[in-house]
């Protein structure tokens, strides 16, 4: 049996073709940038009383400037 009687002789330029035909994948400019998620197809809707108490005021300095917390 000769090298030139393999089958694997028959399938490769099937699969060159097939590679070569292969759209190619979009690739982000930046790979670390995250991609966006695809919407939810119900948007979440709040109730406004739970938006309401979950509201918090901060008071403002005699300026009327926030400062920022001490941790």
């Amino acid at each position: 049996m000769s090298l030139n009687d393999h089958p694997i002789d028959d399938v490769k330029p099937e699969a060159d073709l097939q590679e070569q035909e292969r759209l190619a994948e979009e690739v982000p400019e930046d790979p670390e940038a995250p991609t966006p998620s695809a919407p939810e197809p119900h948007p979440i809707e709040a109730d406004p009383a739970d938006a309401a108490e979950q509201r918090i005021e901060v008071p403002l300095d005699e300026d009327g400037v926030d400062e920022p917390a001490d941790d």
